[in-house]
């Protein structure tokens, strides 16, 4: 048997919005990071708001405390200026 290899795939991100679910711990902390690196400013939510990570400017994260689970909650973070909306569907929608 041999040993699995790594790959890494090239980010090639020229700003953007992203919304990572799970982002206080674990892989979706690291893909929060991993898009902040790239210069995707990242909405981090948890059911609990995550800490600030420590070394990406302020403007490229916002932690949001909230659960997934919740139907409004697209409109609600659209209307708070923190995601436009796109492909937002409420339960129902085709």
């Amino acid at each position: 048997m041999t040993a699995a290899r790594a790959r890494t795939f090239p980010l090639t991100f020229g700003g953007g919005d992203a919304v990572v679910t799970g982002a206080a711990s674990g892989i979706g902390a690291a893909i929060a990071r991993t898009l902040m690196t790239a210069g995707v400013r990242t909405v981090r939510l948890d059911v609990c708001a995550p800490d600030p990570e420590p070394g990406y400017p302020a403007e490229l994260q916002v932690s949001v405390g909230a659960d997934v689970r919740d139907e409004a909650l697209s409109e609600r973070l659209a209307a708070a200026g923190v995601v436009g909306g796109h492909g937002a569907r409420r339960a129902g929608d085709r």
